[in-house]
């Protein structure tokens, strides 16, 4: 009798462990930009392009096993300015319902702002929690986020004084400041037309 019991006692803590330690898979799928209606592969790249802000409309899919007991649980999107940056939250949490059988989808529109991500890059993403649980499930990838930055060059020196029937030379030199590639040009105009 007593090994019977044993035995009852470990599938059950083989159960309840199972249980816990299932995992509410969270994915984004069907992304897309608003207004250019511009579709974004599953885990590609977000590309800002030389816009100041962009605004997504993707869906959220959290599915799980049918046993897997969650309570009311919530969708946070994030973005890092770069990998290694921490994470800041995009606009307001999404509410899920308790116990949504094996799966539940939402669909999202975040606006990103270019002024957050870092030229090299950044990503975003999304996280679910439960209120039963501490554990965090992250989305199962990340989109990474690309911006094309606009040309700026600088003049120097930016201004010069000279009198009147002065003929000397002068020389200007102009910076690109991010070594933005390709043929520039310039056209200069000096003194009275």
């Amino acid at each position: 009798m007593k090994t019977i019991t044993k035995i009852i006692i470990a599938i059950a803590l083989i159960f309840n462990v199972s249980t816990i330690f299932s995992q509410v898979t969270t994915t984004i799928s069907n992304m897309a930009t608003v207004p250019y209606n511009t579709q974004i592969a599953d885990c590609g790249t977000i590309d800002l392009e030389s816009y100041n802000e962009l605004r997504l409309q993707f869906t959220v899919n959290l599915s799980k096993q049918q046993n897997m007991v969650v309570g009311t649980g919530t969708i946070r999107t994030y973005y890092k300015k770069s990998s290694t940056d921490s994470k800041i939250e995009v606009g307001a949490p999404y509410s899920v319902p308790a116990n949504f059988g094996t799966s539940f989808s939402a669909s999202l529109d975040k606006t990103i702002q270019a002024s957050n991500f870092n030229l090299t890059g950044g990503i975003f993403f999304v996280e679910y929690t439960s209120t039963i649980s501490t554990v965090i499930y992250t989305s199962t990838c990340s989109y990474s986020v690309i911006k094309t930055q606009t040309p700026t060059f600088n003049i120097s020196p930016s201004s010069v004084n000279i009198t009147c029937g002065n003929t000397s030379s002068r020389t200007f030199s102009v910076i690109n400041v991010y070594n933005t590639a390709g043929t520039k040009s310039y056209k200069w105009q000096v003194g009275n037309s």
